[in-house]
């Protein structure tokens, strides 16, 4: 039975896409617009922690104004971003992109060292399309690391998705994962991390994030210590219908010698958190960041 409703959950996924693909920029923005506030209205626990979590980073209570219009912008934000994105991972060529060349000159300076690099991001803006600009300025495989999704034909379909932009997804349940990652490495291939999750399970190293002392995954500065790779900070935010910015920062160069897990970290959270300062609406605010006190 669930075999079958995969099927039939991937087919009306795939011909949403293949529609809003074929349909103009300016409808989907329109049609964010629309749809926003039911979203914000049905997505009650995710409107809850995004209230949560900004009232824990800007003191903001629900009920004031302010964070009621804040709420309400990054609904209309991730909506935008999201449908743009379906229709522009088909269509990379109509986007209007600006500061690849810059990008494209930091892949090319961390690839001078003859060896792979690796990528820092966080879920702002549209991480999908980041992942297609930064393999495009590699010229060569970036291999990103992703969580398989609860339903077996979404992680298909965002499978599918990615490898359209020549992404390699590295599920994070597989045995051979440190292996791989290591091995794309050594071919001098790209290796991306989207780290502003909660780390499941033990903890990871605790820095400062949007102020405040939190936890971060420990994969992206233990394999920045393994393998002695320089790392890039990207970032794709929107500026406009159909028009994104890709925002990049060398963070350390080739042979650097860093060895503190929480340093490194550190430093890929700062990264971060101007990011998320300098664009804050495109952030995904309803993630399930800190740990409840």
């Amino acid at each position: 039975m669930d075999r079958w409703l995969d099927r039939l959950l991937a087919g009306i996924l795939t011909a949403l896409w293949l529609v809003l693909a074929a349909l103009p920029m300016i409808f989907l923005d329109r049609l964010a617009a629309l749809f926003a506030p039911v979203y914000r209205l049905l997505a009650r626990r995710d409107r809850q922690r995004l209230e949560s979590n900004v009232h824990r980073i800007y003191g903001l209570p629900p009920q004031s104004h302010f964070a009621r219009m804040f709420s309400r912008q990054v609904f209309r934000e991730q909506l935008t971003i999201a449908l743009e994105t379906m229709r522009l991972v088909r269509f990379p060529s109509r986007a209007r992109i600006i500061g690849f060349d810059e990008l494209e000159g930091r892949v090319a300076a961390a690839e001078a060292a003859g060896r792979g690099h690796i990528m820092v991001t966080a879920h702002l803006g549209s991480w999908e399309l980041c992942a297609y600009y930064a393999q495009k300025a590699a010229k060569r495989p970036l291999h990103v690391l992703a969580k398989p999704a609860k339903r077996r034909f979404l992680t298909k379909f965002l499978d599918k998705l990615r490898a359209r932009m020549q992404v390699h997804v590295l599920w994070t349940d597989r045995k051979t994962l440190v292996r791989d990652m290591l091995g794309a490495l050594k071919k001098g291939e790209s290796l991306g991390f989207v780290m502003d999750q909660k780390p499941e399970g033990r903890q990871g190293p605790r820095v400062p994030f949007l102020g405040i002392p939190t936890e971060f995954v420990t994969g992206p500065a233990a394999m920045t210590i393994r393998s002695g790779c320089p790392v890039i900070a990207i970032f794709c935010v929107r500026e406009g219908c159909g028009q994104y910015r890709l925002l990049s920062k060398t963070l350390l160069g080739a042979d650097h010698g860093e060895t503190d897990e929480t340093a490194i970290t550190a430093l890929f959270a700062d990264a971060i958190t101007d990011a998320i300062r300098a664009y804050p609406e495109q952030w995904t605010w309803s993630y399930k960041r800190w740990r409840e006190t």
